[in-house]
């Protein structure tokens, strides 16, 4: 199940000035990065993905970790995520 604008929007009220197209796009462009492994997950590691593409556009400058990169919070915490899920399905 893919997450919504509203959920998105209720997990990250920091992005509630960002027009609904914009976070829609990135919803969109995120969901294409998160398999069927992501489980549970999926919707939270969606979200996270799309904060971070949300963070590292022109307009989320305040929210990257460093401003002379396109590193941000969310980024960090969406490849710890996928990592996670990457080795549960390497276990037997």
């Amino acid at each position: 199940m893919a997450l919504t604008i509203e959920q998105f929007r209720v997990d990250f009220p920091e992005f509630n000035r960002v027009s609904d197209d914009l976070v829609s796009a990135k919803l969109a462009h995120a969901l294409k990065s998160i398999g069927t492994a992501w489980g549970e997950e999926a919707d939270h590691g969606q979200g996270l993905l799309a904060a971070h593409y949300l963070a590292t556009a022109p307009q989320g400058q305040n929210a990257r970790l460093t401003s002379d990169k396109a590193e941000s919070t969310y980024g960090t915490l969406y490849r710890e995520m996928r990592t996670r899920v990457t080795c549960l399905l390497r276990t037997p």
